[in-house]
C-alpha cells in the first residue's frame, strides 16, 4: 500500500493515523505506535533517497 507513495502522501498518512491515536483503545494504540514508527522510518529513508546526488544521473 505504501510502497509507491510520494513523501507528501506518506506525510498525509502519518498525520491521519497520528490523529487517530488519542481515541484508540489500548490494543489500537500499540498497533498505531508500531505503524507510526515504521512510517516515520520510511519517510526519512524516502527523503534521504530523494536528496542523494546520485539519483537522476
Amino acid at each position: 500500500m505504501l510502497r509507491n507513495k510520494t513523501v507528501e502522501e506518506l506525510l498525509h498518512f502519518y498525520d491521519y493515523y497520528r490523529a487517530l491515536y488519542p481515541t484508540a483503545n489500548t490494543e489500537g494504540r500499540i498497533v498505531l505506535l508500531h505503524f507510526l514508527r515504521r512510517l516515520r522510518k520510511r519517510i526519512k529513508r524516502r527523503i534521504k533517497k530523494n536528496q542523494s546526488p546520485l539519483v537522476g544521473g
